[in-house]
This record gives structure tokens, C-alpha cells and sequence, in this order.
């Protein structure tokens, strides 16, 4: 499973790096005041495979968190050890609850979007961090929910760090993968070796 985030990671950062040629693209054609097709340097930096990268992403999540949630695993760590070592994973689940990459593309049904790998509550993409350098550039997603993970609502009375941003009626889930990838793996490896350090 985590094999499968570094993939997921991998595939948004490279469309990370076409945004920033798109960016730079852009910049190099305002200065030349020649013409230039909008449409032609877009198509380049095309969002729909890097949504649908995230949500493939955030369903390979919603994999471990299942895992860490089951019986057998629970029953070992507990539900505060969880709560406390993954709250990052736990934070991102609504998004899992509502998203499912590969389903609306393999089995499309009547009621779904009109663009596959959103739902009716529609993943928001944006590029932040504009520059000439490729890392400096990332794509960053948001979601309106009223959920919240229970064990984080248990454990945490403050958003998560990077994630959660609570609001009055709704709270927003803005996160930007390639950002917050090492501290979601790193929580995940730091409960797998609670567990197994408890099965020893």
C-alpha cells in the first residue's frame, strides 16, 4: 500500500512539472508580447489526470486507514494510538467517503459528474507556489465537508495541521500531496511499528 501512495505521488508530480512549463510557458510569452494559444499551453498542463492521481492517492489512504481500523489491528494498538499516530490519514478520510477514482472511470453510471473522478461536491484544484523552478510548483486541492473523522473529533479540537480549516457551517479539506506525502507515510510507518512492536 504504501508502494502504491509513492506511485500516486510520483504521477502528480509530474504533472506538477508540466504546470510549471505551462507557468513558464506563459511567463516567457507575456514578455515577448508575440501571440501566443492559450488552449495549445493548457492542454500541456491538463488538471483531470492529476485530480483523478489525487483521489487514487487519497483512496490507497482510505486502504490503510481501513486496515488500521480493523479489528484484529485496533484490538492491538488502540483506538487512541491510532487517533494520535495517523491523524493526518484520519483528516483525509472524509474526502475517501465522498471520492472514487477509479470506479467512475471503469464503471460510469447515470448519476455520476459529467468529469470522471469528482463526485456531485467536486474536488478543487489550483496551482500554488508560481515559479521557474518545477519544485516550486505544486497542486494544491480543496473540498467542503461537514464531516470529520470520530477519532479526531475525540482527540483533536483543532484542525489538523495542513489539512483541516474549520469554518462556521462547513470546514474545508486543502491539501497539497506532494506537500504532506513524508508526513502521512512517516505517521503510517510509525503505527505498522507500534504494532508490531506490541505483536513481539
Amino acid at each position: 500500500m504504501l508502494d502504491g501512495l509513492e506511485y500516486h505521488i510520483g504521477k502528480i508530480r509530474t504533472y506538477e512539472k508540466a504546470a510549471c512549463r505551462f507557468v513558464a510557458n506563459l511567463h516567457t510569452s507575456r514578455k515577448t508580447k508575440k501571440p501566443f494559444n492559450l488552449a495549445a499551453l493548457s492542454k500541456r498542463a491538463n488538471h483531470h489526470p492529476a485530480v483523478h492521481e489525487a483521489v487514487a492517492y487519497i483512496g490507497r489512504l482510505g486502504q490503510l486507514c481501513t486496515y488500521f481500523e480493523s479489528e484484529w489491528f485496533s484490538n492491538v494498538v488502540g483506538k487512541t494510538n491510532i487517533a494520535l499516530k495517523v491523524p493526518s490519514i484520519l483528516a483525509l478520510m472524509p474526502l475517501r467517503n465522498k471520492h472514487s477514482a477509479h470506479r467512475q472511470q471503469d464503471d460510469p453510471r447515470k448519476n455520476d459528474c459529467g468529469n470522471l473522478g469528482f463526485n456531485e461536491f467536486g474536488l478543487k484544484q489550483g496551482l500554488v507556489g508560481f515559479g521557474d523552478e518545477p519544485k516550486s510548483v505544486n497542486i494544491q486541492y480543496s473540498f467542503p465537508t461537514k464531516q470529520r473523522h470520530s477519532l479526531l473529533k475525540s482527540h483533536y479540537t483543532s484542525p489538523i495541521p495542513d489539512i483541516e480549516h474549520f469554518g462556521e457551517n462547513n470546514n474545508i479539506i486543502i491539501f497539497t500531496p506532494t506537500k504532506i506525502h513524508q508526513k502521512v507515510a512517516g505517521e503510517a510507518i510509525n503505527l505498522l511499528e507500534l504494532f508490531f512492536g506490541f505483536q513481539s
